[in-house]
């Protein structure tokens, strides 16, 4: 997991991707676009790898896109950071720009 960044972009190319063996459960978690998306879809479309997804290059993914509904991809609700204490700091952030 890291922040995306100009460093962070792409930091998981296509060959890691390629490397991994056939499969594999590839839990993404973090900004889609650490990795190389085009060779994840490629081979998740290809029935190579399974997906495990919180998070996706479009978002939300549009209706006719061919990750959905697949056997081998399990979507997750992009809520990680809905804790209770990220829910607090929100609300404390967003009372601090109120004025008194």
């Amino acid at each position: 997991m890291v922040p995306l960044r100009d460093s962070t972009e792409g930091l998981i190319t296509a060959e890691h991707i390629r490397a991994l063996p056939k499969g594999c459960l590839v839990v993404l978690v973090t900004r889609a676009t650490v990795c190389d998306v085009p060779e994840l879809r490629r081979r998740v479309l290809a029935d190579e790898l399974s997906l495990a997804a919180d998070v996706f290059d479009v978002e939300p993914l549009p209706l006719g896109d061919p990750l959905l509904g697949r056997h081998n991809v399990v979507h997750t609700p992009h809520n990680a950071g809905r804790t209770m204490h990220a829910n607090l700091s929100y609300a404390e952030s967003l009372a601090a720009q109120l004025p008194d």
